[in-house]
């Protein structure tokens, strides 16, 4: 099965600056809003792909 690899420890990282930014600036909304992109890679496994012997 296909699937798509994303580093969770990121994504948890950037969560945890968002929400001190917002503690930390209380009544100010300059933090950014918008999205964040994480990088994600395509894994590959065996059980995907042309059907044996094409």
């Amino acid at each position: 099965m296909t699937t798509i690899h994303q580093d969770f420890a990121e994504v948890g990282r950037l969560c945890v600056e968002g929400v001190l930014t917002k503690m930390r600036l209380p009544g100010e909304d300059g933090a950014e809003h918008g999205t964040t992109l994480v990088p994600t890679r395509v894994v590959v496994r065996e059980s995907t792909g042309a059907p044996p012997g094409r």
